[in-house]
Parts: C-alpha cells; sequence; structure tokens
C-alpha cells in the first residue's frame, strides 16, 4: 500500500490490512469447519472461458485449475459476470439457487447459507495468492502486480462490511 503512486484510491492503513487478515483467516476457518467437499475447481472460470452447445459445454484455460471448495469457482463466475454484465445482478440469486440445488445432496441449508455468505470474501483472497508471484520479495517492483494485489485488497475491505451486514441479518 504504501508504493501507491496516488489517491484516490484509499491507501490502507497496516492497522487496516491486520484487521482485513483477521477476517480472512477467520472467513477460511468457517468455509473449512462447513464440511463442503473439495472438488476440481476452475481458476478462471468467466463467460470467455465456456463454450455451450445445446447440452454440451467445454471448459477452456484450465491452467489455474486444481482442487479446492466449490463455491470458489462459482463466485467467480459471479464476479466476472457483475464485471462484464452488471444487468444480470439481478439474476446472481437465482443462479446461486440452481448451483446450491446441485448440492443440496452433500451439504444442508444452513451450511450453503453460511458458505455463500463467506465465499465472496475468500474468492478474492484465491485470486491474490494465485499470483505466483506475491510471495516473491521482488514483486514489490511490477508494478502491474502491486497495482493489482492493492485493488484487490481494497475489495476485499468491502467484503469484508458486506460479510459483516450480512452476519448482523
Amino acid at each position: 500500500m504504501q508504493s501507491q503512486p496516488k489517491t484516490p484510491p484509499p491507501i490502507l492503513s497496516k492497522c487496516e490490512l491486520d484487521e482485513l487478515g483477521g477476517t480472512l483467516k477467520s472467513a477460511c476457518q468457517r468455509l473449512q469447519v462447513l464440511g463442503i467437499p473439495n472438488t476440481y475447481i476452475h481458476g478462471d472460470f468467466g463467460p470467455q472461458n465456456i463454450l455451450s452447445s445445446g447440452a454440451q459445454s467445454l471448459f477452456l484455460d484450465l491452467a489455474e485449475s486444481g482442487v479446492g471448495h466449490p463455491f470458489l469457482t462459482f463466485q467467480y463466475l459471479l464476479d466476472c459476470l457483475h464485471g462484464s454484465h452488471p444487468e444480470l445482478d439481478t439474476a446472481h440469486s437465482d443462479l446461486g439457487r440452481v448451483y446450491g440445488a446441485r448440492w443440496r445432496p452433500f451439504v444442508s441449508e444452513r451450511e450453503m447459507i453460511e458458505a455463500f455468505k463467506v465465499v465472496p470474501l475468500v474468492t478474492l483472497l484465491w485470486h491474490a495468492m494465485s499470483c505466483y508471484r506475491w510471495q516473491d520479495s521482488a514483486w514489490h517492483s511490477d508494478a502491474d502486480l502491486a497495482k493489482y494485489l492493492r485493488s484487490l485488497a481494497r475489495r476485499m475491505r468491502v467484503r469484508r462490511a458486506e460479510l459483516e451486514c450480512a452476519v448482523a441479518a
């Protein structure tokens, strides 16, 4: 954050980043204890990587795929749809119900609700950590990566506030 060249956007203080780190740790632990089984996840599951023709679908760009929490891939799709088609935001809850219906045999309603509350925040952490260079001390000299990670941190702060509102409701 300290290497950010200008404001706005706001620079998050060390205290704010520490608080965000605590919330992220708690959110990851909440997802883990739900007992939702890990499965194949697609690390770049956006509309540009899905080809569909009738009853068949083909998923492209599997370079960032792996095994993890299944709701991460779904949330990534929602985030991509929001970025490219914000007019579809009103359909997100319907998409969530359809996606959730596939998990009903394995997941209780309470677990699903909890996962849907927490996963938007954790998805941003997943993307920050998937930048393989974040562990390299030289990443600070990569202005584009640093800008991207600062942007993710600010988005995490917004989603943290949304999560706190969802938990309070």
